[in-house]
């Protein structure tokens, strides 16, 4: 009898803990793993110009460039992979 008392009172401290627990990973994997300033040298590597612009989205940085040629070019940087698009 003893014994169902006590696991009464653990069963929801083991709750919470396996629950705060399994959410880290998710939290974990919502963090940008690259930077604003690694957007920008991506950018770079691919076109010559200036910054003028770089607005962070939930999945992407949007990298606002005018170019040696005076046309102004948006483009989308993954947060995760650092894929141009």
């Amino acid at each position: 009898m003893n014994i169902f008392k006590f696991n009464r009172h653990i069963a929801p401290i083991f709750l919470a803990l396996t629950m705060t627990f399994a959410a880290m990973p998710a939290l974990a994997s919502n963090a940008p793993n690259i930077s604003r300033e690694q957007a920008i040298a991506i950018v770079k590597q691919h076109y010559q110009g200036k910054t003028l612009k770089v607005s962070s989205k939930p999945d992407a940085y949007v990298v606002r460039l005018l170019t040696k040629a005076g046309k102004v070019k948006q483009l989308r940087v993954d947060k995760k992979t650092g894929e141009l698009r």
